[in-house]
């Protein structure tokens, strides 16, 4: 997130894989019975508008999933992805990209404790083309709020609007596996609205101006399901890109695919970090039935 009125460091990046309906895959209703390897995580639920708290729920998933792999600062602006929304909190400025018709995905820190004041979407030509102020929920792990030592693990939200999103569909969604990671060839996409450019202001309150950035895989940690959780990345990132999308691309016949692989949510000086795409968070995204608009 870009604080305006604290420079956070905050900010984020990921990388690769590929494919997108693994979500049906994860069609566990609450009442099953959860098997050995399955996994549950608890979520809250706040109203967006104001950040108060209304309801907590858990979402399972197996535990073996089947994955499916596609194979200086010199960002540029590009509006070519219309889905990557800036968001504008009571705190400051982030990034996030839109999921499905009325889902939009971030980073918890982007939200959790904030009030969302108003999503911003554009056009191919950049133009401001919809302001969304009245957005219904936010979700984000309980974990992100119980555990801080863990909490870069579990920094993702949603939020839920009203408004048709529908035109601005333009990711799929899938993981990242190791062989990609390890690979020669790992190259990842980030955007998102930053605050900095090559020390220049490109992003606040009134300027709006959408960036893409190109690095590589630097390293992954896997969790406990054998999943890589966290990626390394190498295209450049600063402040306010936080919650954006880190996407593949993939040629198939005449067409081009952007599959979201992670989501921005830090920095250091020398690679971006973000939560990778994983069962449970596609689950959280694109199989949530207790998302409410």
């Amino acid at each position: 997130m870009l604080n305006t009125k604290k420079f956070s460091t905050r900010l984020s990046a990921i990388l690769v894989s590929m494919v997108i309906l693994l979500v049906a895959v994860f069609s566990l209703s609450s009442s099953q019975k959860v098997e050995a390897g399955d996994f549950t995580l608890r979520y809250n639920a706040h109203d967006a508008r104001t950040g108060a708290y209304l309801r907590t729920y858990s979402l399972t998933v197996e535990g073996n999933n089947s994955r499916a792999i596609v194979n200086g600062d010199d960002r540029e602006v590009d509006y070519s992805k219309n889905g990557v929304v800036k968001i504008i909190t009571n705190y400051g400025l982030c990034s996030g990209f839109v999921v499905d018709e009325h889902t939009i995905a971030t980073a918890a820190h982007c939200v959790y404790n904030q009030a969302i004041t108003s999503i911003l979407l554009f056009d191919k030509n950049g133009n401001n083309n919809m302001t969304i102020t009245n957005p219904v929920e936010y979700h984000f792990p309980c974990k992100y709020a119980e555990n801080p030592a863990e909490r870069h693990l579990y920094d993702y939200a949603l939020i839920t609007v009203k408004q048709s999103l529908e035109d601005y569909e333009c990711f799929n969604f899938g993981m990242m596996i190791e062989s990609y990671a390890d690979s020669e060839t790992n190259v990842v996409y980030s955007a998102g609205f930053p605050g900095i450019v090559r020390g220049n202001v490109v992003n606040d309150y009134t300027t709006h101006a959408l960036y893409k950035g190109t690095g590589n895989v630097n390293s992954f940690n896997k969790g406990n399901s054998g999943n890589i959780e966290y990626i390394y990345f190498t295209a450049d990132m600063t402040p306010g890109d936080s919650g954006g999308p880190i996407y593949v691309t993939e040629g198939v016949g005449d067409k081009l695919y952007h599959t979201v692989v992670g989501i921005q949510v830090n920095t250091s000086d020398y690679h971006g970090m973000a939560d990778a795409m994983s069962p449970h968070l596609l689950k959280f995204l694109k199989g949530n039935t207790n998302k409410n608009y």
